[in-house]
């Protein structure tokens, strides 16, 4: 609430214990019936409110960030949820436990940054790359690496997936220090470098 809707909030309380309080009189000091004591305190509760007023309410309203409007934002949103839930059907299929473990770290981390951009739709500018091109990246060669990693073992592949994997991990948990800090440093290029890094290594 803002501080209007604080400071006039003691309004509603004071007229619930009007009513309250000349139920518990009419019924216990005047011996009226139950219901024509109720009848009494309502009176009380609307007199009360018609004489002080009602507390301003606020009701929180969804405002998409500037230059967006509220389908572009959610689409981006459910679109990020869709790429993780990608690279965690992808993480399933591998047995290796070094992949996994850092890829289940990742998607946690995505998740997290997800959420924040979401709960702050204003933090769209600095996630936008992020949730649309960097998990996109991360999603596609997770996959590939699953359907190369079911069919024959190579080293090399796996120390290439693995160094990969670090340095999105890393730049994850950067990503989501510089949302929780409404930081406006710009990883732009650090995210391009390393989207063109996955598109090259190709795997």
């Amino acid at each position: 609430m803002s501080g209007l809707s604080q400071r006039l909030a003691w309004r509603g309380p004071v007229a619930g214990l009007a009513g309250g309080a000349v139920v518990f009189l009419a019924y216990y000091g005047a011996g009226y019936p139950v219901p024509k004591a109720v009848l009494f305190g309502l009176g009380a509760f609307a007199g009360a409110h018609l004489a002080f007023g009602a507390d301003f309410i606020t009701v929180p309203v969804f405002r998409p960030p500037a230059g967006w409007d509220l389908e572009d934002f959610q689409k981006l949103i459910a679109d990020a949820r869709g790429k993780i839930a990608r690279i965690e059907t992808a993480n399933l299929q591998i047995p290796s436990e070094g992949p996994t473990r850092l890829m289940t770290e990742l998607t946690r981390k995505a998740a997290e940054i997800v959420d924040l951009v979401e709960a702050d739709p204003a933090k769209v500018r600095e996630g936008q790359k992020f949730l649309s091109v960097y998990l996109k990246g991360i999603a596609r060669i997770s996959e590939n690496y699953a359907r190369t990693h079911s069919a024959a073992e190579c080293e090399e592949l796996d120390g290439k997936f693995l160094d990969l994997l670090e340095k999105a991990l890393e730049t994850s948990t950067e990503m989501k220090q510089i949302l929780i800090a409404s930081d406006r440093l710009d990883l732009d290029v650090d995210i391009s470098v390393l989207t063109k890094r996955l598109n090259f290594e190709g795997l």
